[in-house]
């Protein structure tokens, strides 16, 4: 089913359209015209802090990197959620297409390697913290 409080993806450019991003942007979210070698699956937006508990354990989240992005709007933040990374447009529409089931707004979109850097940066904090955690209770 849809994740509570999200915000299909295509609403929220509408929506913001007219309105100038602040400096406060978390991670740049690039213009859909944009030449981009990298692309995401952007599955949801939200005014609220993401429950990912509603989130479900689909096989295709194992195989790529599932990550929050957040931009700041009219002095309010917005937090979406994303899956990458794909090397070509149509890998993205397709995985789009396949997750349209579980998140009504998906859709392929052009990532920065400023964004797959931060990503998997967050990935490999996240598998150490694990790691470590394994590590104290196992002693």
């Amino acid at each position: 089913g849809k994740v509570p409080g999200a915000v299909r993806a295509s609403d929220l450019r509408a929506a913001m359209a007219d309105r100038p991003a602040t400096a406060n942007e978390v991670i740049e979210i690039p213009d859909e015209h944009s030449p981009s070698k990298l692309y995401a699956v952007e599955l949801l937006w939200s005014p609220d802090p993401l429950d990912l508990t509603h989130v479900p354990p689909l096989t295709l989240f194992d195989e790529r990197t599932l990550y929050a992005v957040s931009v700041r709007r009219a002095s309010h933040p917005w937090y979406g959620l994303r899956v990458g990374f794909y090397r070509d447009a149509q890998e993205a529409r397709r995985a789009a297409s396949e997750l349209i089931g579980y998140f009504a707004g998906a859709i392929a979109v052009p990532a920065t390697e400023q964004e797959f850097a931060q990503a998997r940066a967050a990935e490999i904090r996240a598998w150490a913290a694990r790691i470590d955690a394994s590590v104290v209770v196992a002693a």
